[in-house]
């Protein structure tokens, strides 16, 4: 969850920084985006160890969908708005990431309570 947060803030205070914080923020959201998906990965295998193998397929396939998803709505978003305007959507994406987190955590919570 903190990562996706910290991804967030990146994302917003890109188009609003000097480029010498620029590039260091850059570095910390290029870091953090690929952190995430050890975890995830480990949150999908406990939540169903016996269909582990299917489920790191299928992860790994909506990584790479997302990641050309997000290619396609940035060219539109600084196509049709500007560059800067990637920063908000981008974080709009993050923050349903985060609510995507926290509804299956939760589920998993009232799961294991009976």
């Amino acid at each position: 969850m903190t990562v996706i947060v910290l991804l967030g803030v990146c994302l917003l205070t890109m188009p609003y920084t000097s480029l010498m914080f620029f590039w260091f923020v850059l570095v910390i959201w290029g870091v953090l985006s690929w952190a995430i998906t050890p975890p995830i990965q480990s949150h999908l295998i406990q939540l169903s160890p016996e269909t582990s193998d299917i489920q790191q397929s299928l992860n790994n396939s909506a990584l790479h969908f997302g990641i050309a998803f997000g290619t396609l709505i940035g060219s539109i978003v600084a196509d049709q708005l500007s560059v800067e305007q990637n920063a908000h959507f981008g974080t709009l994406f993050a923050v349903l990431a985060l609510v995507s987190f926290l509804f299956s955590t939760q589920r998993k919570r009232r799961a294991a309570e009976g």
